[in-house]
This record gives structure tokens, C-alpha cells and sequence, in this order.
């Protein structure tokens, strides 16, 4: 029994000890838990009890659902083992649950040598540790969210992440190393229109399988949840059905540093209310699964400014979702990186290349309310193209002549 009562688990606690194991065994697995009663289904699934080494045909349908420490242990050899139990168990920031036992578990299943098996356990700590919060801008609004790291799944439901790798989180930076899926609540519900932006940058240190990012639905843990909200920027590993692959063409490369300043709201629209990282290392030779290395920092999430019109002195805001003009053929595509760019007093227009591009009033406008009306404007060429023209349109069908006689509104 643990002393005074227990002790009260968070997303922050930290079971540490050193581990020696001298004759391997079946399975071996240590637990901090509130009763003795270890083959209860429930029990299992909240991960009080952490495997530390299991045989390949060792199996139980209670003790199989454990979560498992990514290491392994080398027979012979002393190794310090900390262990993010809060993490391990899924608990958010604010939540305690209140452990009154630690056990260890060594078991034989297999041999009828059930005298063999050996390993020492020694210097136990439990402890909070202090975890920098995640800073980043929403909308012009710096915000800290607390450093409560959750484990990430794949599209399949499989877990993917391992929990004893901690990301490591420096005010705007986040690092992963070896093997990382984990994201973080952002404390609110944000709403992604066609407009969205996701800016940061991405530094790789050496690379791996997949090093990518997500931006994830209220209540999802998982990847590729019926939107493209998850983006591949790097890896070693070809395209993968989990993430819309946003790598540039030229490769990111070991020691490089690359900004990316995605627009998410041409991939999807709809609610966020957590933002994932992750690092891929699952095919590793070593169970360790230490290589691979990569930082995001200064993340950014913003909206692109709306394109103002002046109407008898009044503003008119176009929300900047540029849709192609005429046809798809005549304008560069995809949009997103061909964008008009808008200036942030949304009055000044810039357009590059070839692009027929078309943005949408709110609120459609009455020809019997503007009659005979005047559009004013300045206009510079930089470089001249082809064509280069200003449309007030009913529809996106470029020299559509309608009927003078009929109701045009």
C-alpha cells in the first residue's frame, strides 16, 4: 500500500525507478492502482498497469489491453525507467485519480521452471513534473495551453503513439523525438472557414517515417476522421492515406529549416478544438525507437483579410474564399497556391501569374438598387499579362451577356 492515503495521479505525475532484470520472464509490468483486483476489464482499460517486457506468445485478453513501455530492457543491465502514468491513463488537465497500491508483476506462463526469473527494483519517485504550456496565436490572440500531452491514434483506430516519449515543449516550440503521435486540447472550439490559415515553422533534425501535423475535431483522438486535417511535411516513407501530403518539392532536409503557411480551409471547414504532432518511428530494427527528430514553432492560426469594397461610403467585406472564375481550365490551380493576395487593409488586390479568380459577395447586390453605377479604382501593371480585368458578375460565366429586358437580379 502507498503511504498517507495514497497518492492523487494527474496529467503531470511521473512514476521513476531503476530496473534490472537478470533472468528474463514471460511478462513483467508494474501498476499504481486504487484495489487489488488486476483481472478486471475496466481496470485494464484505464491503464493503471504499464508492461515493461512480455513474451512473444504470451497473451490475455485482460492484461494484452496494458499499455506498453516503448524500451526495452537488455538482460544483465541496470536501466532508470520514468513513466508519465498521467499520461499513460489519458487524464486532462484538472482530473486526479487517486492510486493506494503499487505492484509489480513478473510472470511464467510458459515453463514448468517457475523458480526461474529474476529482477531487481530500486530508488522509487513519484512526482509532478513541471511542463512548460504551449503558446501560439489563434486569430491574433496569444494563447498558453496547458502542456496535458494525449496519446494520438491512427485512422484505423490502432495506437500509434509511444506514451513514455514526451514532447518536449519550450513556450512556442514543441519538439518530438523518436516515436510521437500526441496532440493538445486548445482549451476552446475554433471554426475553420475557406479563409483559415495554419502558419509555422518546421525544423528537421534528422528525419523519420512521417513528421506531420493535424488540426482535430472536437472530441476525435485519431487521425483521418472523415476530413483532411492532417498534413504530412516530411519523411522518409512515400505519401500515406492518413495525411494530405503537403510536402514542398523540394524536399525538407536534415538540418533545414522550412516555413509553412498552409491554408487548412481549402482542405476542410467545420470546428477545432485540438492541434496534433507527431513523428513516425515504427519500423525501427530496435524496440528503442529513439531515431528521428523534428521542432514546430510559432504556430500560427489566422484568417486570411477579406477583400473591402467601398459602396456609397460604406464597406463591404468579401470573405477571402477565391473561387475560379470562367472556368477551371483558365485558372492556375489549386487555388491555395496561386492565391490574390489581399493586403491587410483589405484594399489593395495583388494578383500574380494566371489567375481568373472570383470572390463572392454577401449578400448578392440589386441592379434595380445600384442603375447606372460607377466603379472607381487605382490600378498599377507591374508586368503585363495577357488580359487583366475587373468583372462585377450574376454568375461566374465570363462575357455572359444577359438580356437587357429581363429581371437581372
Amino acid at each position: 500500500p502507498l503511504p498517507d492515503g495514497g497518492y492523487d495521479i494527474t496529467s503531470a505525475t511521473i512514476l521513476e525507478f531503476n530496473l534490472q532484470i537478470n533472468e528474463s520472464v514471460d511478462f513483467i509490468a508494474v501498476c499504481l492502482d486504487e484495489n487489488t483486483d488486476v483481472e478486471n476489464a475496466a481496470v485494464a482499460g484505464k491503464s493503471e498497469c504499464v508492461r515493461l517486457q512480455s513474451g512473444d506468445g504470451w497473451s490475455s485478453s485482460t492484461m494484452q489491453n496494458w499499455k506498453h513501455l516503448t524500451t526495452s530492457f537488455e538482460t544483465g543491465v541496470s536501466r532508470k525507467v520514468s513513466i508519465p502514468m498521467g499520461q499513460y491513463r489519458g487524464l486532462k488537465d484538472g482530473e486526479v485519480v487517486n492510486a493506494k497500491y503499487i505492484a509489480f508483476i513478473q510472470d511464467i506462463a510458459f515453463s514448468s521452471n517457475w523458480h526461474k526469473g529474476r529482477s531487481a527494483w530500486s530508488d522509487f519517485r513519484l512526482y509532478e513534473q513541471n511542463l512548460d504550456d504551449l503558446e501560439l496565436s489563434l486569430f491574433g490572440v496569444p494563447v498558453s495551453i496547458p502542456n496535458v500531452q494525449l496519446s494520438l491514434e491512427g485512422n484505423n483506430g490502432e495506437l500509434q503513439d509511444s506514451r513514455d516519449h514526451i514532447l518536449s515543449v519550450d513556450g512556442t516550440s514543441v519538439t518530438a523525438s523518436g516515436n510521437n503521435w500526441k496532440y493538445f486540447n486548445l482549451g476552446q472550439t475554433i471554426n475553420v472557414t475557406p479563409a483559415t490559415m495554419l502558419k509555422f515553422k518546421f525544423s528537421l533534425t534528422e528525419e523519420s517515417e512521417f513528421h506531420f501535423v493535424c488540426l482535430l475535431k472536437p472530441g476525435v483522438d485519431y487521425v483521418r476522421d472523415g476530413r483532411d486535417d492532417c498534413y504530412l511535411l516530411a519523411g522518409l516513407t512515400g505519401k500515406s492515406i492518413q495525411f494530405s501530403d503537403v510536402r514542398p518539392a523540394q524536399r525538407i532536409q536534415d538540418g533545414e529549416v522550412f516555413e509553412f503557411n498552409l491554408n487548412v480551409g481549402s482542405y476542410f471547414n467545420g470546428e477545432v478544438a485540438a492541434i496534433g504532432f507527431g513523428l513516425d518511428n515504427d519500423l525501427e530494427i530496435t524496440n528503442e525507437r529513439t531515431s528521428g527528430q523534428s521542432t514546430w514553432s510559432d504556430v500560427e492560426i489566422y484568417d486570411l483579410p477579406s477583400l473591402i469594397l467601398k459602396m456609397d461610403g460604406v464597406d463591404i467585406a468579401l470573405p477571402n474564399n477565391q473561387i475560379s472564375y470562367k472556368s477551371h481550365s483558365e485558372d492556375n490551380r489549386p487555388i491555395r497556391d496561386w492565391f490574390v493576395d489581399i493586403n491587410p487593409t483589405g484594399l489593395e488586390a495583388t494578383v500574380k501569374g494566371n489567375a481568373w479568380r472570383a470572390f463572392e459577395f454577401p449578400q448578392p447586390l440589386s441592379i434595380h438598387d445600384l442603375g447606372d453605377f460607377v466603379v472607381s479604382f487605382d490600378f498599377s501593371v507591374a508586368e503585363a499579362g495577357e488580359i487583366h480585368g475587373l468583372c462585377f458578375e450574376e454568375n461566374l460565366i465570363y462575357a455572359n451577356v444577359d438580356n437587357a429586358n429581363s429581371d437581372r437580379d
